[in-house]
This record gives C-alpha cells, structure tokens and sequence, in this order.
C-alpha cells in the first residue's frame, strides 16, 4: 500500500516534469491544471499568473469538467484580474501561504463565489507557485467536496508549489 507521502512525492514528480518541459509556465498551464484537477479530483482549475508590471494576477487557463454547469464562474474569472487583496487567489500570492477552505461562498470574492457555488462547487485549495521568493502564479482548484487544512497537507501544497517554481525559474 502507497503511503499519502508517497502519492504526493509521485504527484510533484509528475507534475514538475510538465513544468519542466515548458518555456513558460502560462504554456504548460492547460496540461499542468487538468493535471492536478484530475489528481484532486477537482471540477474546476485555474492558474493565475502573476503580471509583475501590472501586479495583478490574470487567468492564464481555467478547465473545468464537462459536466459543471458553471457559465458564470467562467464569464467572471476569464474577464477578471485580481489585486493582492482580492479573494483567496490575491491573499495567496500576497502571503506566499497555500489556502484550503470547506466554504468557498465564504473565501472567495464575489461574484465568483456566487457562480461557483450556483455550479455545485463546494471547496477548494489555492497554492502559491514559487521561485525562492517570488510568486509566479497561484493555482485554483475547487470541488464538490472539501480539503483538510491540516498543518501536514498545507505543508505538501507549499511544496508542490516550489517544485513547480523551481522547475520553471529562469525561463
């Protein structure tokens, strides 16, 4: 039997390895988000990507499962930037602290947190995409279910997230 240390060593191996094999992380978003939706089993994923000019995060890529009713999370999130203090996904890149939550209708900022829930979404986990200091982007992924917060589970997620910062930097 597979320890979860030994799952999520396999899930940052495989998902480095896409990293790796891009010049950019905004390229390797719709591969790496389908991924990690698949491997959470999440309905819906989001990368957002750190514009440091404009210090906004943008949709790079959002997927969401074919049988999520969810026209107003996507119309919102892909006409939407974010500032480092709005919702879940500014708070991340703003603390550089992956979040999880049992209530997005609470976490998230609105309007998006009405059509996710409208669509069935229940939680979610948000973790920063690090290059030592820098975040690059944060990735979004929500369910019909919900995510420990646990201290050992946050713990993997910052480390998923400097695997795939680290696998990108300098490109």
């Amino acid at each position: 039997m597979k320890t979860k240390s030994f799952q999520f060593a396999q899930l940052t191996a495989t998902a480095s390895a896409i990293v790796k094999r891009a010049s950019n992380l905004k390229a390797v978003a719709p591969e790496l988000i389908t991924f990690l939706c698949g491997w959470f089993d999440c309905h819906w994923g989001t990368y957002w990507h750190v514009d440091s000019k404009k210090l906004l995060l943008t949709p790079a890529f959002s997927w969401n499962n074919e049988e999520l009713r969810a026209e107003k999370l996507r119309a919102d999130t892909d006409s939407r930037s974010l500032t480092l203090s709005e919702g879940t996904a500014g708070h991340v890149w703003r603390t550089g602290t992956p979040v999880c939550t049992d209530n997005i209708l609470r976490d998230m900022c609105l309007p998006r947190s009405l059509g996710a829930s409208g669509a069935g979404l229940r939680g979610g986990i948000w973790f920063p995409v690090r290059a030592t200091e820098t975040t690059l982007g944060v990735v979004e992924l929500l369910g019909k279910h919900y995510w420990s917060s646990d201290e050992r589970f946050v713990g993997e997620l910052r480390l998923l997230g400097l695997a795939l910062g680290s696998g990108c930097a300098g490109k």
